[in-house]
């Protein structure tokens, strides 16, 4: 992975990290020995100055959060939960240059059509129980799942 980020970082590029994990529920081992831990993975994103977020999954939930690494800069953290979760969205990420020093991330829900597709009419019947029976934490009122936009200045 660090060539890639070289590379961007040469191209100049804003750099948007995806990954199964999300930061937290990295560390202990593995079949190949011991991972990283959520402290070192911030650590090493944070050494990439145009590092700006790292959306991360596999926690079935919406949230964002700074990345404060030890060392390097700050960044943002999000992660998202699957389209099976309650409430069926995705969600589109875009860093904007503001042109006076700063950027922004723009984060926003999208819902995917069901009409005329029964078996997405059913995912999302069956993930709204999921919602109601308290199997899942974020829903549509919760502040994780709603639009963010934050900014910050330019690394």
């Amino acid at each position: 992975m660090r060539p890639l980020l070289q590379q961007a970082e040469a191209d100049g590029k804003w750099i948007i990290v995806l990954s199964h994990h999300a930061a937290g529920s990295l560390g202990g081992p593995t079949n190949e020995g011991e991972s990283i831990s959520p402290q070192e993975w911030r650590d090493f994103l944070g050494s990439f100055p145009r590092v700006v977020l790292h959306l991360g999954a596999h926690s079935h939930r919406f949230g964002y959060r700074v990345a404060q690494p030890t060392t390097g800069h700050a960044y943002f953290e999000a992660e998202t939960a699957s389209l099976l979760d309650w409430p069926d969205q995705t969600r589109l990420f875009e860093v904007w240059d503001q042109d006076n020093g700063f950027l922004s991330i723009r984060g926003a829900p999208v819902d995917y059509a069901i009409e005329g597709d029964p078996t997405l009419a059913e995912a999302r019947r069956r993930a709204a129980a999921d919602y109601a029976a308290g199997w899942v934490t974020a829903g549509p009122g919760d502040p994780e799942a709603r639009a963010i936009e934050l900014y910050f200045p330019k690394p």
